[in-house]
């Protein structure tokens, strides 16, 4: 098959492209990231031009911020590249194949306790941009990703604007558990392809082969040992004594604690590989036409007369209806299945240290990731980003920057 040419979009840290690279098909060759540490970051590891803010990606001349009539190169102002509506109409820059794009959640997330903006909010609503590209565009894939209330955040949106551009849709939940890390991290995936594609054309489901996945690891052991299981192992991995010895620290977890799992990304390029060479035509194996969830009334859904407020945690789009059975499986791990993991990691894991004493006296999972190593014996110093690394599967050293001498 031929090689697919990547947009990537929010890219944070790289796990997309990262996830890309791994899969051996897709060449990552345009990103769109704002945050310095981040932009240098993506700038040592991937040979990619940078569009910088996505406002600015893909529309025409006359609205990019950074094209005056002035005497000036805009790249050179800004340190990003221009790409334009026009620039891909008229071959300058090749279209996407396919594109990625984890949107701010900031309005989306549980940890966010006192917004219920969704994707209306004032970070998570850069969504429209990313939707705005897809369309101009007609990228024959895309994939998102967000946090876990999404489903009643705003993609009932998501799902219809994608169907009504034409878009077969699909969406899951998946927990990191299902790909063998010892943290919950349950996130929204959405993936999004045209009925012309070789996903299109199967009739299979673009999650099938992330299931058998996530079915292959089923009895494989955590990556990393449990707190209650090696807690001198932890402390010893986890702990920064000084952590003013290692530059940049906090940017390199917060960075982190915003990123995807790579592994999972992958799992859905390999699926989007088999699909785009597979000669299957068998029905749909997991979401059948029977499990009828909802119909499209522009970009609304009704289910039983009602505007469908909370979507399922899981299904597929087409034309004017949506399907699911919205049960827990393989991938949408229950909270409940196991015992002693630890809390997800967070952006803010990276400013707070071992000596808040504040984390220890904190209910259930309330004092996060930090409160939780400091219960086994952690009290100076903060978290060493080579462990958040391991414990969000990015190889070890991949967030430093030897380069820069500055914390």
């Amino acid at each position: 098959m031929q090689r697919f040419n990547h947009l990537d979009m929010f890219t944070g840290l790289g796990g997309f492209s990262l996830a890309a690279k791994q899969s051996g098909f897709i060449d990552t060759m345009l990103c769109s990231e704002t945050d310095p540490y981040n932009n240098r970051l993506i700038d040592e590891k991937f040979c990619m031009e940078n569009a910088g803010n996505i406002c600015d990606l893909a529309v025409p001349t006359a609205f990019h911020s950074a094209i005056t009539d002035e005497d000036v190169v805009p790249c050179e102002e800004t340190g990003f590249s221009t790409v334009t509506y026009e620039d891909f109409f008229e071959g300058v820059v090749p279209f996407p194949d396919i594109a990625t794009g984890g949107f701010p959640c900031q309005n989306v997330s549980s940890a966010n306790v006192n917004d219920n903006s969704g994707i209306d909010g004032k970070q998570s609503s850069l969504v429209y941009e990313q939707l705005r590209i897809i369309e101009d565009l007609e990228i024959p894939y895309c994939v998102f990703e967000n946090a876990e209330r999404l489903n009643r955040k705003g993609l009932s949106y998501i799902v219809a604007r994608l169907t009504e551009l034409g878009y077969i849709v699909e969406w899951e939940t998946i927990s990191a558990t299902a790909f063998n890390y010892p943290h919950y991290r349950h996130r929204v995936y959405i993936v999004a392809y045209l009925p012309s594609t070789g996903a299109g054309q199967s009739k299979r489901n673009v999650f099938d082969h992330v299931r058998q996945v996530a079915l292959a690891n089923l009895d494989k052991p955590f990556k990393m040992p449990l707190l209650e299981e090696e807690p001198k192992w932890v402390l010893g991995e986890a702990v920064c004594e000084n952590p003013k010895s290692i530059k940049l620290r906090t940017k390199r977890i917060n960075s982190l604690g915003n990123a995807i799992i790579p592994d999972i990304a992958k799992a859905i390029f390999d699926s989007i590989r088999i699909l785009e060479v597979s000669k299957d035509d068998k029905s749909n194996t997991h979401i059948s036409d029977d499990l009828l969830a909802g119909v499209r009334e522009g970009t609304k859904w009704v289910l039983d007369s009602k505007y469908v407020t909370c979507m399922p945690t899981r299904g597929v789009a087409h034309s004017d209806a949506i399907f699911s059975n919205g049960k827990c499986d393989l991938l949408n791990v229950s909270k409940q299945r196991y015992v002693g993991l630890y809390s997800t990691l967070l952006k803010k894991d990276g400013n707070n240290n071992f000596t808040c004493k504040s984390r220890l006296t904190r209910p259930g999972k309330l004092g996060g990731l930090v409160g939780e190593i400091m219960a086994v014996g952690a009290n100076a110093g903060g978290l060493h980003p080579e462990f958040c690394e391991q414990f969000m599967g990015y190889p070890k050293g991949y967030t430093e920057l030897p380069n820069m001498n500055r914390n």
